[in-house]
């Protein structure tokens, strides 16, 4: 096994799983999760993020898919009375893999993971250049995914 894992060897950390771990993380990711595109000029990327202001829940994550990257990080040191809050993330494969495992599991961001999922297949064709139509398709799911995770009135 190489440095990183494939989106295979994740899914499959993640499958062998006792099934009450995988419900849990599927209830992290939607309710304190994010499955979004970002783009980063002609590239774009798969991002699976957890916050939380408990830091153990997600040190947790990290004992459950050991070997998958990612880690926990702060993002707001909890100033003027507010409580640190902590991220944890994944990028890529990684991120693709663990909402391949979770999809069944998943309630409000089963759709956004199907987006993400779609997204991230067209991506695993290395050193490819993209072509106008793949291009075309980059936006077209980076624009479904805004609006599946715009907030506010539906």
């Amino acid at each position: 096994m190489g440095l990183y894992l494939d989106q295979g060897d994740v899914a499959s950390t993640v499958d062998v799983l006792p099934a009450t771990d995988r419900g849990w993380l599927a209830g992290m990711i939607d309710g304190e999760g994010q499955v979004t595109i970002i783009r980063h000029g002609t590239r774009g990327y798969v991002v699976l993020a957890v916050a939380n202001t408990d830091r153990e829940a997600l040190e947790y994550i990290l004992h459950l898919c050991p070997g998958i990257g990612g880690g926990v990080y702060l993002v707001d040191r909890g100033l003027r009375g507010r409580k640190p809050s902590w991220r944890w993330q994944l990028l890529g494969r990684a991120a693709s893999g663990v909402l391949e495992s979770l999809l069944p599991h998943l309630r409000i961001k089963q759709k956004q993971a199907a987006v993400a999922l779609e997204f991230q297949r067209t991506r695993n064709q290395q050193g490819r250049r993209r072509t106008p139509e793949q291009r075309a398709d980059d936006v077209l799911l980076i624009g479904i995914m805004r609006e599946l995770n715009h907030r506010g009135s539906s």
